[in-house]
Order: structure tokens, then C-alpha cells, then sequence
């Protein structure tokens, strides 16, 4: 036993649960087994609507509060429990039309308020300011606030999203897309809430920190779909030597040591690390890309850049889910 957790379910009338987690971090992996199980429970609390979870800390060791702290499990200065740690999951990708409908729902829910329109995207530390119901305001860079509200993605206008391909046999383990599960073990970065997308250094150029990056299912090999399968935001990218890549940056990946060597034509390989994972269930095809004006005559081989009213299109359509 590594680690047992249990909470409830955030449903009908109510707007949070309850929680308790138990974990053993002398196991070497404890740190895993915490992530896989914090991350099942934020995701289920807020599949029908933005709810809240309070871990009850009494009894937790002191390695397990640290870690959940780092999670977005925090103490808020509202808070008349110290002995819990609260974390608010939204559980959705909210664009500029459904902006009014979660602040109402964060007021009613959270009692905090989000500003009245969405700010302009600047860059990975675009502000959000949340203001509570004492006066008391908290000024968050953008990432910092979709890790304490996750999963969650903003679409703020003018931020940047680009469609990457992805080969179904990597898709269904590293996104979880696939319509059945698998009967074999799959790799440790298919239940990590940050996952890594190997590409040629050349595609950093628009696969950068902050942006959206869509999941295009290639449909040339594997069976493939042929459509975006999937949403995240990316959290930070490097260049690295091919023969340094090490397994402490595989495991967040779904490639073996010999396909890493082929995916750059160069020495080097560009390294991309995504969280806020959502898998679409409706996946927006090649087709109705083309309607809207996403495809180039290329049909997505490599990392490309998509405008905004696209990419909001795609994620009306494509039915984002936690």
C-alpha cells in the first residue's frame, strides 16, 4: 500500500467535498502515487460544475502536506478550519462567451470574483486578479492560476494556441484519448499531471510557454482520426542534446530511448512540457478544420499556429472534458 485517498462527490446542490488522503513517501513512489491520486480527485469533484475540495490535514505526515501544498492546496485567509487545505477545480476551458457564466458561478460557489471581462493575453505572466468578499484581492499570473483552479484553461483573447500532430499509438497512452483502454501497463506519464511532447527544436518557435497547444491526431499511420483529439496549455519548453535526454525527462513522455533519436533531424530535440490535459469528446476533423481555416497545404505535419477565433471554434466544438 502507497497511498489511499477517498473524498465526496461534489454533487446536486453542493459545491464541495470533503477529503482525506493518506500517503507513504518512504516508497519511491509515493510522489507518483500522491500526484495520480490528487489529480483523479480534483477532476472528479468538478465534472458537472466548479466545486471545491478540503483535504483534513490532522492526521497527514508532514512530506504529504508539503507535497499537497504544492498541488494548489492552500490554507485561504477565509478558511475557519486550519486543520484543512482547500483547493477551487473549475473543471472546464472557459473563452470569452462563457466568461460571465463562471464568474457568476465562482461568486455563487467560491465567494470570490473574477474581473467583470477577461484580461488581454501578454504573455505567460498575464495577471488575474480575484477579489473575495472581505475586500482582500489576489493578483495570480496566468499559469499559477489554471495550477490552484485546475483543470482549467483560459482562453483569453490573443492568446497564442498551436496544433501539433501526434501519431494515435502515442495519442491513446501520453492523452488518454483512446476509445478503449489498453490491457497492458501504460507508461508513467499517461496519469502525470505534466506531460512532455518531444518535436524538432525548429517547432519552439511557436510552441511556446503559455500558449494552447491542440492535439491533431495524424491520419496516415496507426489509423489515426484524423482530427484534434485534445487541448493543454504549455508550462515551459528547452532544446536539448538527443543523447543527453535522459529517463528523469522520458518518463514524462510516452517514447522509448530509440524513437527519441528520431525525432529530430538534428543533434538536438525540442522538449515541450504540457498540463491541464482535456480530452475532446467530440474530435474536430480535418475537414471542418479546413472550413475554418486551419489548414495549410502541409495538413498539420509539424507544430503550427492557429488564430484565436479558431481555436476558440474548436474548443466550442470539440466538448472539452475533465
Amino acid at each position: 500500500m502507497i497511498g489511499f485517498a477517498a473524498w465526496d462527490t461534489a454533487r446536486g446542490p453542493q459545491s464541495s467535498a470533503e477529503a482525506w488522503l493518506a500517503m507513504d513517501f518512504s516508497n519511491p513512489l509515493g510522489e507518483l502515487a500522491c500526484d495520480v491520486l490528487l489529480d483523479t480527485m480534483c477532476r472528479d469533484v468538478c465534472q458537472t460544475r466548479p466545486a471545491s475540495v478540503s483535504i483534513d490535514c490532522q492526521h497527514i505526515s508532514r512530506e504529504t502536506l508539503e507535497y499537497v501544498n504544492g498541488q494548489g492546496f492552500e490554507a485561504g485567509p477565509e478558511n475557519d478550519r486550519p486543520q484543512t487545505l482547500k483547493k477551487y477545480c473549475i473543471g472546464r476551458i472557459i473563452g470569452p462567451k462563457d466568461w460571465s457564466d463562471v464568474r457568476e458561478q465562482m461568486t455563487r460557489f467560491f465567494q470570490l470574483n473574477l474581473p467583470a471581462t477577461p484580461p488581454l493575453y501578454s504573455g505567460p505572466e498575464t495577471t488575474v486578479i480575484i477579489e473575495q468578499g472581505s475586500g482582500h484581492s489576489t493578483i495570480l499570473p496566468l499559469q499559477d492560476f489554471e495550477s490552484q483552479f485546475g483543470p482549467v484553461i483560459l482562453m483569453l483573447p490573443s492568446r497564442p494556441a498551436v496544433v501539433v500532430p501526434i501519431r494515435r499509438q502515442y495519442a491513446d497512452v501520453l492523452l488518454n484519448t483512446a476509445n478503449q483502454q489498453s490491457l497492458f501497463v501504460p507508461p508513467e506519464a499517461s496519469v502525470l499531471g505534466e506531460r512532455l511532447y518531444l518535436s524538432s527544436p525548429r517547432a519552439l518557435s511557436v510552441l511556446t510557454p503559455g500558449a494552447v497547444i491542440l492535439f491533431y491526431e495524424s491520419m496516415r499511420v496507426d489509423s489515426g482520426r484524423g482530427a484534434i483529439v485534445a487541448a493543454a496549455t504549455i508550462t515551459r519548453t528547452a532544446i536539448q542534446q538527443t543523447t543527453e535526454i535522459g529517463t528523469e525527462i522520458t518518463r514524462r513522455g510516452v517514447l522509448r530511448s530509440e524513437e527519441v533519436q528520431t525525432v529530430s533531424s538534428t543533434d538536438k530535440t525540442g522538449l515541450t512540457f504540457f498540463s491541464q490535459l482535456f480530452r475532446f469528446r467530440n474530435p474536430v476533423g480535418l475537414s471542418r478544420l479546413d472550413a475554418i481555416g486551419c489548414v495549410d497545404g502541409a495538413k498539420f505535419v509539424t507544430a503550427r499556429g492557429i488564430d484565436f477565433n479558431a481555436a476558440s471554434i474548436i474548443m466550442d466544438e470539440g466538448k472539452p472534458s475533465v
